[in-house]
């Protein structure tokens, strides 16, 4: 009879097509080399018994199936297997989560045990329902029966389906009737049709791990919305309720409603909402505005702080700034709501890349009004492989070329091997190569930016850095080498390809269509540094950009004004004032960040010809359509969603340091208030 693990090991054998190996296996169950031999034998074992084709070991490892279709065949037949204990509970935990009852004695036959070990199965199972504020009573007839709070009832149904949605073939063998019974008779496809229709009207594609997350909770709301299971009012319900992203999905609710014959109350779809708005996604959305404020200076300040620790100024990378935004925002949502994220991350940052992983954790502690507390290991991996990956990008503001000295002990050959490696893998200048007893006497230290070295021990004290590697780099070595910021070569194209690029657009040009053709055609194989200079508060608002006093009667004439303000000075076409009108009063509540001060903005429709910003005072206060006083506005264009970030940042330390609303009353002409900004401004860097 074939184990639970010695199926898994056949099954991922059939599946491979690239040749398996004994070590891949050991890998990954985490065993040595003898215990997967000793699970191979047993399979040959029982499919010599079966007259069926057998596992070949090749020499070296690799493992090998002539005809594998058989054996495919008479897996499909099986119903009878030896399962470990962890299979067992998973198996005992999913039937309690999915129908809510166990009885000992029933599942003790099902799966050929006492029910001694079905007991002390329960006994651990018991834990992990008590974290969910649940437990098992004696119920007359049934066994033991799930008692408690509905919400709790489905936050278990939900964390069992999404294991078990995430798992495959032999794992779930056990599990998969009870989850086929509790799926029958629902419409997956409807289901995923009423996710589809609220991405699509919100403008906003979350990750597949959300999709998921949000499939397997409204998969337990239709499953338990027949049965009269209704939730309590959810946390922060009034809030919920008052957002667009709860509008789309009350307007679209009667699709699922229809298709499965249920009615999904408020309770539910506040939290449908709630798991909403704290998924990943991969747009910038329209939720882009909820806290957008306060996760831009986040980003900003986070980009800065690492820039400054890492020695590499990352505040050009455009990518990074999306990025971080996109990751942020549901992030901290999700801190604040408690929503879960992914869990998943392919690779450990903090073994990979130490450095970067390290600066990651002490920026993230030292942000004022970041919690950093409740970032966990995941959330630190991912914007560490963000820092990686903008690091790459951005390898060509460091010194462009590092000096090294070669000291090695082996003689030429090997001196003459390492610097062939280097210059390969990095932009570097091999200035000599000289034996360990040279190194006193060698005139050009002046020159040397760094020394590599074959030699561990007893090395020389000298006033250059250091770096000890084998004489045949290894990937630990390499490792070092880019910790140390050693630059890499960049990737090379063919000059054919910029005289193409050249010869299908007509001439003239001026420096900037040039490097827009170059971009648009090369994409990732050029390195763009032309960007321009960052621009901050007082750059973006000269004297002609700042009105006092101006009279409007409602806050929709003082954005028009604004909006007109924008249009005026060259920043974006007409329509930009009527997108700012509506996006204000759909999302103004998030940019009326201070009492009396807004940062009224909308995204680039095609409508903004450069980033700008304007800044108005009102002669009297007007309310908003939220209940909150206006007196100050800076609105603002950005061409691209990031080049207003410097600005904004200096604008959030003017407004904490600073009583701005307040002024503004004291404050007659333009110049004035130029001339206090230029003041804070010198205040905050003294």
């Amino acid at each position: 009879m074939f184990t639970e693990r010695g199926l898994r090991i056949l099954n991922m054998i059939l599946e491979d097509s690239e040749g398996l190996s004994l070590k891949q296996l050991a890998d990954h169950f985490d065993l040595s080399v003898r215990s997967i031999r000793y699970d191979l034998e047993n399979i040959n074992d029982v499919l010599e018994d079966e007259g069926l084709p057998t596992i070949i070991c090749k020499r070296g490892g690799s493992l090998y199936v002539e005809e594998k279709e058989p054996i495919a065949k008479y897996l499909e037949s099986l119903d009878d297997f030896l399962y470990s204990v962890e299979a067992r509970k998973k198996f005992i935990l999913c039937t309690i989560a999915l129908t809510g009852e166990i009885n000992i004695t029933t599942i003790g036959r099902e799966l050929d045990v006492s029910r001694t070990s079905i007991k002390n199965d329960l006994e651990q199972i018991k834990t992990i329902l008590a974290s969910y504020h649940l437990e098992l009573l004696p119920s007359h007839r049934r066994g033991l029966s799930l008692e408690g709070q509905e919400n709790d009832i489905r936050s278990l149904q939900m964390e069992v389906l999404l294991e078990q949605m995430s798992g495959a073939g032999v794992m779930n063998l056990l599990t998969d009737p009870v989850i086929d019974g509790y799926l029958d008779g629902i419409d997956i496809a409807k289901v995923e049709d009423f996710l589809y229709a609220i991405e699509i009207e919100t403008d906003n594609i979350i990750s597949d791990h959300a999709f998921e997350m949000l499939k397997a909770y409204l998969i337990v709301a239709v499953k338990r919305n027949p049965h009269n299971s209704l939730l309590s009012p959810y946390p922060n319900e009034a809030y919920l309720t008052s957002t667009s992203e709860f509008q789309v999905i009350a307007n679209q609710v009667s699709m699922l409603n229809d298709a499965c014959h249920i009615h999904l109350s408020p309770h539910e779809l506040a939290e449908i909402t709630d798991l909403f708005i704290g998924s990943p996604s991969y747009n910038f959305p329209n939720t882009y505005y909820k806290n957008w404020f306060e996760v831009e200076i986040i980003v900003n300040k986070l980009i800065q702080r690492f820039s400054d620790a890492y020695g590499l100024d990352l505040s050009y990378d455009k990518e990074l700034i999306k990025d971080l935004i996109i990751f942020m925002k549901p992030l901290l949502y999700s801190h604040y709501r408690h929503v879960q994220q992914d869990p998943h991350v392919e690779e450990d940052s903090r073994q990979l890349y130490p450095k970067i992983h390290a600066i990651v954790e002490k920026v993230l502690r030292d942000i004022d009004g970041l919690p950093a507390h409740h970032f966990n290991e995941v959330d630190k991996s991912l914007i560490t492989l963000y820092f990686r990956a903008a690091i790459d990008r951005n390898q060509y503001r460091l010194k462009p070329n590092k000096n090294v000295l070669l000291v090695c002990g082996f003689g030429y050959g090997t001196s003459k091997l390492l610097g062939q490696q280097l210059k390969q893998h990095y932009d570097v200048t091999i200035v000599d190569s000289i034996p360990v007893h040279r190194l006193r006497k060698f005139d050009h230290l002046d020159e040397v930016d760094v020394v590599i070295t074959t030699t561990k021990r007893d090395f020389p004290t000298i006033d250059k850095p250091v770096v000890i590697v084998n004489p045949v780099l290894t990937a630990h070595d390499f490792n070092i080498l880019e910790q140390c910021n050693f630059p890499k070569v960049s990737k090379m194209f063919l000059l054919s390809k910029l005289v193409d690029s050249l010869k299908s657009n007509p001439s003239p040009y001026n420096r900037k269509m040039l490097a827009d053709i170059l971009k648009g055609d090369l994409g990732d194989m050029i390195i763009d540094d032309l960007t321009e200079s960052k621009m901050g508060l007082i750059d973006h608002l000269p004297l002609e950009n700042i009105s006092v006093n101006v009279e409007a009667k409602d806050w929709r004439e003082a954005l028009e004004a604004a909006g007109e303000k924008l249009v005026n000075l060259g920043y974006v076409e007409q329509s930009y004032t009527k997108s700012l009108i509506d996006s204000f009063e759909k999302y103004g509540a998030y940019m009326v960040i201070k009492e009396g001060i807004a940062i009224p903005h909308t995204k680039n429709d095609n409508n903004v010809l450069k980033t700008g910003f304007v800044l108005i005072t009102l002669k009297n206060e007007v309310m908003t359509p939220f209940n909150k006083y206006l007196k100050v506005i800076l609105a603002f264009a950005s061409i691209d969603d990031t080049d207003h970030l410097d600005a904004l940042t200096e604008f959030s330390n003017l407004l904490i340091d600073h009583d701005l609303q307040n002024i503004s009353n004291q404050i007659e002409t333009p110049a004035e208030l130029l001339n206090y900004i230029h003041m804070a401004d010198d205040s905050s860097c003294s």
